[in-house]
């Protein structure tokens, strides 16, 4: 879900956040894995922004195509908690 490719494919809800895969930060010793992170809606900057990896690791900024497999185990670990919660959040 890239952020032109989530306007293109799918209207996002902005009142509700979505987990999408990110790619890590590129600097030394970073490993080379692909994150999940938080995506929403900033109103003050007018865009879809992404957070903090769920392992807590720094990201780049923005989310990478759906179809991007993650390879962090500790975020895919928190997945299942947080897509809990997500899915429950009132629309």
């Amino acid at each position: 879900m890239t952020d032109e490719g989530a306007a293109e494919a799918v209207t996002l809800d902005t009142s509700r956040r979505y987990l999408v895969p990110v790619a890590r930060l590129e600097l030394p010793g970073e490993p080379d894995l692909v994150h999940l992170a938080l995506y929403q809606w900033l109103p003050r900057a007018e865009e879809w922004v992404t957070g903090l990896a769920l392992c807590g690791r720094s990201t780049e900024q923005g989310a990478l195509p759906d179809s991007t497999a993650v390879t962090c185990l500790r975020c895919e670990a928190y997945r299942p908690k947080y897509q809990a919660v997500l899915d429950r959040a009132p629309a």
